[in-house]
Order: structure tokens, then sequence, then C-alpha cells
């Protein structure tokens, strides 16, 4: 079967604040990627139009960020359900901006780790350590404190770790996705699994339910496992 049509465009973002109160910081840095496709790419304050005159005048990157967004299907961030998102709508109401997409299906992987993991936490560093895949950068105490206050090497430094971070959410959800049951469906062709869209399935037998059998099967490329119904019960 023909794996190349269409499937949903699925952003991970992350971004980096001076304060984890909206009212009392703004927004540094707004990284993010494409699942699957193309680099990291990211905005900063520093590039912001008024920032010679205002260095804490976010606006620009709330509003070159949006549009990022409303082309996506899903989007995907780390406690972004919790932070990320309320922050950037904190901001967009603030400066009196049109809101981020409230319909937009999003998937946060500190919940899966939360609900679905047994770590001793759920912070993508250690999410990342568990799995074994690309370390998050350090960021210190000083360099953030001269990245507050407007300067640009530090809030380069900060632009780095927003990147990384990304990079680190790519892999530790490609890993962990198969855990969560109502994953936004990838694909809806026949065979394929509906988190992943591989058609690299394993049938794993039927299962009866109160109204039909169903027939089970795992994904060889993501784990998730998933059932579809088979026929109904007589």
């Amino acid at each position: 079967m023909n794996e190349k049509k269409a499937r949903p465009r699925v952003l991970l973002f992350d971004i980096e604040c001076t304060n984890l109160a909206a009212n009392f910081g703004y927004i540094l840095s707004i990284a993010w990627k494409w699942a699957g496709r193309g680099r990291v790419q990211s905005i900063d304050i520093t590039q912001a139009p008024r920032f010679d005159r205002d260095p804490t005048d976010d606006s620009w990157l709330i509003r070159t960020f949006r549009e990022i967004v409303e082309e996506a299907d899903i989007i995907v961030g780390h406690y972004s359900t919790k932070f990320d998102y309320p922050f950037l709508q904190a901001r967009a109401l603030y400066h009196e901006l049109p809101l981020f997409p409230t319909d937009i299906k999003h998937i946060d992987t500190w919940r899966i780790s939360r609900q679905k993991l047994k770590l001793n936490s759920n912070r993508l560093a250690s999410l990342a350590a568990h799995l074994g895949v690309e370390e998050k950068t350090p960021l210190s105490g000083p360099i953030w404190i001269k990245a507050m206050a407007g300067h640009a090497k530090s809030i380069r430094y900060v632009v780095e770790h927003n990147r990384q971070d990304v990079i680190v959410l790519e892999q530790c959800y490609d890993r962990i996705k198969g855990l969560n049951w109502d994953n936004p469906k990838v694909s809806v062709e026949k065979g394929s699994c509906p988190t992943c869209g591989s058609f690299n399935i394993r049938l794993r037998g039927k299962r009866r339910t109160t109204r039909a059998n169903v027939q089970r099967f795992s994904c060889n490329s993501c784990g998730h496992w998933s059932c579809l119904p088979q026929s109904p019960e007589r």
C-alpha cells in the first residue's frame, strides 16, 4: 500500500522565558521542528524589530510563531499543556494579539510519562536519560540572568539550549508515543498503525467485547497497540 499519502502535520515546539509567570516575564526564544522532516528552527528576542528600544517586547515572536502553529494539525511539547501553550496565550492577550488555536490537537510528552511510566521525575531531562537519547544542554544561572538583562551572547546560548530541547523532545516522543492510547490518528490507511502510519504491524489475536470481536495488533515501529472491529456479536 502507498504510504506517501498526506498525513497530519506534527509540530514539536519549546519556549524559553524569563519567568514562570507570563505577567512577570516574557519570551526569550521559541524553537520548533516539523516531525520527521527538516531541521530545528528558532526565533529569539534579539530578532524582534523593537529589541533595541525595548528588549522585553516579545510581540513579534508571538505573531510569528502563531502563524506557524496555524499550519499544524497536531502540536507536541513537554509540559506544554501546563506551561508553554498557556504562556503563549497569556502573552498574546497582553499584546492584544489574536489567540493561538484552541481547537488544535495537543500531545504532551510530560503527560504520557506521568501517566504511563514510573520515573523518579517526569522532567524532559529525566525522560531522555532513561531512554538513552541525546542530552539536554546545561544552562547556568549567571548565563540566564545575563540573558534576561538583554545580553546578546547569553541569549544566543539560551537559543541553542532551546533548539537542543526540541531535538531531545522529538527523540523522546518517537520512543514513547506508542504508550499514548488516544493519539490523534496519523493514518487512516487500512492495515497501518494509526499512531505512526507504519505498515510494519503484527497481529495479536482477537479480543471479545460486549458488542463485537476485535482484531488486536501491535506496531513494530512505535510499539502502539490497537484494535479494529471484526464482526458484531450475535
